[in-house]
């Protein structure tokens, strides 16, 4: 009888999260990193300047939160904290800081952000319009 021995070697990959979580599967790990980074830019987003805001007529399904943003990282922030990475909301920027700016957001992560200024200038052209309205209204009734 011949005894022989026989090392075997076994490759087995761990993706570690930079909490030290371990996985065995990629997709798994970078899941629970983006989850870990949201958690982080929600802690910040809620240490910035802030309050909530309701304009007239708004959604009922949004949530509107002014923000005094100092630089891009905090603009980086909110978009992580509220908005899925798909989101349009993640194409917005700032041009000049420190800004003031308005997160529109559902609990789906989905939503837009405002300049302080395209709010007022939105507001301006709605009630310039509505007053127009009303008036031509006024003129038809007296006819």
């Amino acid at each position: 009888m011949d005894v022989r021995k026989r090392v075997e070697k076994n490759v087995v990959t761990e993706y570690v999260a930079s909490d030290g979580t371990v996985f065995g599967n990629e997709y798994y790990c970078k899941k629970h990193e983006l989850e870990l980074a949201q958690t982080d830019a929600r802690d910040a987003v809620e240490k910035m300047p802030h309050f909530e805001v309701r304009p007239p007529l708004d959604d009922i399904d949004m949530d509107y939160t002014c923000y005094k943003v100092k630089d891009k990282n905090e603009l980086e922030n909110i978009k992580l904290a509220h908005f899925e990475a798909d989101c349009t909301a993640n194409d917005f920027e700032v041009s000049d800081y420190p800004a003031y700016v308005i997160a529109e957001y559902n609990d789906e992560g989905y939503g837009s952000i405002w300049s302080f200024d395209e709010i007022v200038s939105a507001a301006r052209n709605w009630i310039s319009s509505m007053y127009s309205r009303m008036q031509e209204a006024e003129s038809e009734l007296q006819h």
